[in-house]
C-alpha cells in the first residue's frame, strides 16, 4: 500500500479465503494439498493459520511451498549480492522479470538500495543467518526506505539466466516433494462445506 494504485487484503480475508478453498477441495476428495505461495514470506502468517486449522479439523495433509524455504539453497547459491541485498524487487525478483518480461525491463535502471543503517536483529535477507526479530511493516517507512521506486535490496546483479536456474530448481524441489507425498497415507477425519 506504499504506492498508489495497489490493493491489499486483510490477513483475515486471506486466511478465510484459503481455508474455504482447502475445505472445498477436501470435500471433493483431495487428501494432500500443496499451496504454492508466490509472494515469498509476506503471506505466510495468514496461510499458516489456514493450513493449521484445516489440517487439524480434517486430517488432510497441507503444505506450503514458499521460495524462502522450498528454494532456500538455490536462492543462496545463485545470489551475488552483499548481505542485506535480498528484499523486494531485488536480484532474484528482477531476474524473474528479465526472464519473463524483458520488454518491461531496463537493466540500466537497476539499483542497489541496501539501507545504510542496518540493525542485525532486523535483518530481512533470508540469506543472512543471524538472530532476528520479526516486526510489522510500516507503509510510510517502507515508501521512504524504498526511495519511491519500490526496490529494497540490490537488483544490479539480476539476469535472466539466474531466473531460469532458480525456477528450474524450485520445480525440481516441488516435484521431489510431490513424489514423497505419493507414499504418505492420509485419512480424512471430517469434511466441511464452506457455506
Amino acid at each position: 500500500m506504499a504506492y498508489s494504485g495497489t490493493v491489499t487484503l486483510r490477513p483475515e480475508t486471506l486466511t478465510n479465503m484459503v481455508e474455504d478453498i482447502l475445505n472445498s477441495l477436501i470435500y471433493h476428495g483431495f487428501k494432500k494439498i500443496i499451496i504454492v505461495n508466490g509472494h515469498r514470506e509476506a503471506n505466510l502468517p495468514p496461510l499458516k493459520i489456514a493450513m493449521g486449522r484445516v489440517r487439524n479439523k480434517t486430517g488432510a495433509f497441507i503444505g506450503i511451498a514458499d521460495p524462502f524455504y522450498i528454494n532456500a539453497l538455490a536462492g543462496k547459491e545463485l545470489s551475488d549480492v552483499e548481505p542485506g541485498g535480498i528484499g523486494h524487487a531485488e536480484e532474484l525478483e528482477t531476474s524473474i522479470m528479465y526472464d519473463r518480461y524483458p520488454d518491461l525491463c531496463s537493466p540500466k535502471n537497476a539499483v542497489n538500495n541496501i539501507p545504510e543503517e542496518r540493525n542485525e536483529y532486523l535483518q530481512h535477507d533470508p540469506n543472512v543467518f543471524c538472530d532476528k526479530i520479526l516486526t510489522a511493516s510500516d507503509v510510510h517507512q517502507y515508501r521512504e526506505r524504498t526511495k519511491d521506486i519500490g526496490v529494497m535490496g540490490d537488483s544490479t546483479t539480476a539476469n535472466k539466466e539466474k531466473d531460469s536456474e532458480y525456477q528450474q530448481r524450485m520445480v525440481d524441489n516441488i516435484s521431489e516433494f510431490v513424489l514423497y507425498l505419493e507414499g504418505l497415507n492420509i485419512e480424512i477425519i471430517q469434511t466441511e462445506i464452506p457455506l
